[in-house]
């Protein structure tokens, strides 16, 4: 027998209804739900019958449409809320979004710019020009610890079970518990720019244009890799392999396990600024103003994006699309298997310093310390964000509906639009 189901937005009669009560099961009930768009169809589907109505507290149809719309909310908190209550509250945000509505807290207490930022459980983690780290409760906004101890600027932060490590003039570990620096690891001979975690092993890149890789356990250092011209400025970790780029406009893959140099990739005229890994490729972003696609197991060169007039200073990841934001002012969208440019986000300012993605929304932060949040399906600007008044030096995203932003003005906002 074939059903024909008409559609949710037509004039259904009462006898359509029956027929779906009475002749379809559950689970055919389901695989309808997931063919709606707009979960608003789905209240309306359930509110159509008596029995269409159980679809309105069907947690399994509701957590495949969450999953569906709202990706990073659901991840975040499918544990904690789920079903229609997590959906209507998901809207709430959305429509909070659109129209502006938040609350925003700032949190002061460094005396210069801040540099980087660390989420672990519900504190937040910053470093600043001040030379100190400080350590606050995300629920309060109340500063708990400052943590001291360094001559120089930090320039990175990354966390490692209970531990925070920090790299400056040197890479300093400290217990997060407890609050207590833990080792100091000495050996590059000039400021620690990049960190990666590897295992129990750290991997840091320096502007003495070496990488070391560290015991995290022991705080020895097992090996240099040296065969960079110029300081480290990123890296990445792929399939037992580890990726930097650097000043000398080149981008080295090494083995992990060995320490060898397995391939220098060469192609990009002016120093790499950012690299990622997305379905075994390499995609670099340069100040020579393009982004190149590198296969990471041969070493081909396999495209060069090109459209951007001003050097690459972050890049993101979306459903299969490459986000990128320039010194250019302009943040461009790119089909990752063709390489065609589909959409330029035009708005900001001022370069485009940092980027993030929550929920098919972009949150972009400017030198001039704008925050703007786009529809990554539409390209539309959905909000100018304008309580910064330097650079934004990073973006975080807290939970479904917070964000933190930190800035050149010595201070952190966090965002929060799920209230009411």
């Amino acid at each position: 027998m074939s059903l024909a189901i008409p559609s949710v937005n037509s004039n259904l009669s009462q006898q359509d209804f029956d027929v779906i009560d009475y002749l379809l099961p559950m689970d055919a009930l389901r695989l309808i739900c997931s063919f709606l768009d707009n979960p608003k169809d789905v209240v309306h589907f359930g509110l159509a019958s008596k029995r269409l109505n159980i679809l309105l507290s069907d947690t399994q149809s509701w957590n495949s449409l969450l999953c569906k719309h709202f990706p990073d909310s659901y991840a975040k908190l499918k544990s904690k809320e789920k079903g229609f209550s997590l959906y209507k509250r998901l809207i709430h945000i959305e429509n909070n979004i659109r129209d502006g509505k938040y609350h925003l807290q700032t949190l002061y207490g460094h005396k210069d710019w801040i540099t980087c930022m660390a989420i672990w459980n519900d504190k937040l983690i910053s470093a600043s020009d001040d030379l100190t780290i400080k350590i606050w409760d995300l629920n309060t906004g109340q500063k708990l610890q400052t943590l001291n101890g360094y001559q120089h600027r930090i320039q990175c932060m990354t966390i490692w079970e209970n531990k925070l490590i920090s790299g400056s003039e040197k890479i300093k570990s400290w217990d997060l518990n407890t609050r207590q620096e833990i080792q100091s690891l000495k050996g590059h001979r000039d400021w620690i720019t990049c960190m990666a975690i590897w295992n129990d092993k750290l991997i840091s890149g320096s502007d003495d244009f070496t990488i070391k890789i560290w015991d995290l356990n022991t705080g020895q250092e097992l090996r240099t890799l040296d065969g960079h011209e110029d300081w480290i400025n990123c890296m990445a970790i792929w399939n037992g392999k580890f990726i930097s780029g650097s000043e000398d406009r080149t981008i080295k893959i090494w083995d992990l396990d060995t320490g060898q140099e397995l391939q220098s990739l060469i192609g990009h005229q002016e120093p790499i600024i950012c690299i990622m890994i997305w379905n075994g490729k390499l995609i670099s972003g340069s100040e020579d103003c393009t982004i190149k696609i590198w296969d990471l197991n041969t070493g081909q060169e396999l495209q060069t994006l090109d459209g951007h007039e001003d050097w690459i200073n972050c890049m993101a990841i979306w459903n299969g699309k490459l986000i990128s934001g320039s010194d250019d002012d302009t943040i461009k969208i790119w089909d990752l298997n063709t390489g065609q440019k589909l959409r330029t986000l035009n708005g900001h300012q001022s370069g485009i310093n940092c980027i993030t993605i929550w929920n098919h929304k972009l949150i972009s932060g400017s030198r001039n310390g704008i925050i703007k949040i786009w529809n990554l399906h539409t390209g539309q600007e959905l909000q100018n964000l304008t309580h910064h008044e330097k650079m934004i030096s990073d973006l975080k995203i807290l939970d479904s509906g917070k964000f933190v932003s930190s800035s050149f003005d010595a201070t952190i906002k966090i965002w929060d639009f799920s209230s009411s």
